[in-house]
């Protein structure tokens, strides 16, 4: 009896002595993973940054919309657990997951509703994503100021439950993918208000499977950590079921800087995806890049207030000059655009642009021009962010443009430091900040590079933000000053709103207008057609490249994926072998 009390009690502390060592020896928190995405993001608004693909990309890693939208064109829940559409009531409710910020609040429906109706969808904030909202009951009013903005058909039904009421002849499906882009994310309240100016550059709160850990602006490093409670309690003990590496951390390139990162740093194992190349890796090693297509085309856009390019036979000379196809052969990834918006469904390829230069066209064009505004407007500049591909494209447009006898001056800009009402200093993107100022109504640019974000797989989200009452900017005519980063517009000056080319037609935004109400699916894609075609027709903007997402990665690093609008996830990724590449920390039991 004793030997079998004594054998229980030696059991009983061996037991404990392997629970004591078990919880005390070095914890595996997952994998750290080094990544370069490309170039330096200067704030991460979510719904804010709709110049640059590859900050859109980025953002997609630390916020997450309601759906998602995979490669074949089905929604699927993200931030949403599941979603009910009554027909006869035509709304849609959306019950959201059990899911947290990453300062451990969970996320709630009134996120969403202030995010969207607060910052976009509120004509005092001009932003294009607006469109994404415009079959929704209110919307196209709330825009123009002819309603308040609480009496859209967005509501938080319930702490954890949205409810949306959409127009009469709207599609509901289609409304679930527009409500796949990141720029419809959420955004608390509390956090902007705390910090208006600020919130958004470096310090920053998010619900998507990453959260910003460290943003070193002097050493061009981020780390991106796993978001605890993303789609789970943060308390949770299996924190590698939701989101399986880490800690990525990542370089990022100066503005004005050449990148640093090689595709040999690939195959060293120094870093395992590589989101952005030099041109040189991209064509040596182009065979080795996994890519998808995305939902945004990189354009020139004209200042149409400029006397020059206020005559459409200019803009339709410049265009037709330019060699879109050596364009491509010159960046690598990227499909020569046809037209504004990028069919990533796969449909057949459009005519409306030609993808090789037509410079006898081109000269026909400038002959039916104004001869005496072309004679004294010859020189103008083409402002572009300072980076290789960048400065690729100029070159080659501006020797076709240098033909038909214009002086362009190339204008490679980098960032802008901007005072701070109450004191201190932010930087934005040049770019960002120029296009800012144009929604205010003051043009700082003859001709602009951006990034055209079409937000969506729908044409008609892209299309409307050129119109000049449904893209998202106002009035035509409301009170505001000219954008400032990190202090935005304010009640003042009367200034004229538009779109960024400042181009205003009245029978294009008549049939935008058509489209958007059109319930017909067959009937609308073709009014869509014939919007585009007749844009085409104008070219207020000029699109020369249909973007691709690409990335280089080790063969070490599994589970990579790209979703239908082109952006990538690293929520599963594996890396072979991780113990070998960093030393776990220890945590404590």
């Amino acid at each position: 009896m004793k030997r079998s009390i004594s054998l229980l009690l030696l059991l009983v502390m061996l037991f404990s002595s392997i629970l004591t060592f078990t919880s005390c020896k070095p914890k595996d928190d997952g994998a750290e993973i080094n990544i370069y995405l490309g170039a330096q993001v200067f704030d991460f608004d979510p719904s804010d940054y709709y110049v640059s693909t590859n900050a859109e990309r980025i953002l997609s890693l630390v916020y997450e919309p309601l759906f998602t939208v995979n490669k074949r064109g089905k929604v699927k829940c993200a931030a949403a657990d599941k979603y009910k559409i009554d027909k006869d009531e035509r709304t849609i409710t959306i019950e959201l997951r059990e899911s947290y910020w990453s300062d451990g609040v969970r996320v709630k429906a009134a996120d969403f509703v202030y995010a969207w109706c607060e910052r976009i969808i509120s004509p005092e904030n001009p932003n294009p994503a607006a469109s994404l909202f415009l079959e929704i009951e209110g919307v196209r009013e709330a825009m123009m100021g002819e309603i308040s903005i609480s009496d859209v058909g967005i509501v938080a039904s319930e702490p954890y439950q949205l409810t949306i009421t959409y127009r009469s002849g709207a599609d509901a499906k289609r409304i679930l993918k527009n409500l796949a882009s990141v720029a419809t994310s959420p955004v608390r309240k509390d956090m902007v208000e705390e910090a208006e100016t600020t919130w958004s550059k470096s310090s920053l709160v998010s619900n998507g499977p990453f959260k910003l850990k460290s943003y070193d602006k002097d050493n061009g490093t981020f780390e991106l950590s796993r978001n605890l409670g993303y789609h789970q309690k943060p308390d949770v003990k299996d924190y590698n079921n939701k989101v399986r590496p880490g800690l990525l951390y990542g370089e990022y390139t100066f503005p004005g800087s050449d990148i640093a990162v090689s595709y040999q740093d690939i195959e060293k194992k120094v870093t395992f995806v590589m989101a952005e190349a030099s041109l040189a890796d991209r064509q040596a090693y182009k065979k080795k890049a996994k890519t998808a297509e995305h939902t945004s085309t990189y354009t020139y856009v004209f200042n149409t207030s400029h006397p020059l390019f206020a005559d459409t036979y200019v803009r339709l000379a410049l265009s037709a000059a330019i060699d879109r196809n050596a364009i491509i052969n010159a960046i690598t990834f990227g499909k020569a655009a046809d037209g504004l918006i990028p069919d990533v469904s796969g449909g057949a390829e459009k005519t409306l642009i030609s993808s090789g230069a037509d410079i006898a066209k081109a000269q026909s064009y400038l002959a039916m021009a104004n001869k005496n505004v072309v004679a004294a407007n010859k020189s103008f500049t083409l402002t572009i962010n300072d980076d290789e591909q960048s400065r690729a494209i100029a070159n080659i447009v501006v020797g076709a443009w240098t033909q038909l006898g214009f002086n362009v001056t190339v204008n490679a800009v980098t960032s802008t430091e901007s005072k701070l009402a109450g004191g201190g200093t932010v930087n934005d993107s040049t770019i960002q900040y120029l296009v800012k100022n144009a929604t205010y109504g003051k043009v700082d640019y003859d001709v602009i590079a951006v990034d055209w974000q079409t937000f969506s797989t729908d044409a008609l989200a892209g299309l409307a933000s050129l119109t000049s009452r449904l893209g998202g900017m106002g009035n035509e005519q409301i009170t505001g000053k000219p954008y400032e980063p990190g202090v935005g517009g304010s009640p003042g000056d009367s200034v004229a709103r538009l779109n960024i080319a400042r181009w205003a037609d009245a029978k294009y935004d008549q049939m935008i207008l058509e489209a958007s109400a059109c319930s017909d699916e067959k009937e609308r894609a073709k009014l869509l057609a014939e919007a585009e075609a007749y844009l085409m027709n104008h070219m207020p903007v000029c699109p020369l490249v249909f973007n691709e997402t690409f990335v280089f990665k080790s063969s070490k690093i599994r589970r990579l994926k790209f979703d239908g609008l082109g952006h990538y996830s690293f929520t599963k990724v594996k890396l072979r072998g991780y113990r070998k590449y960093f030393k776990p920390e220890e945590v404590q039991g």
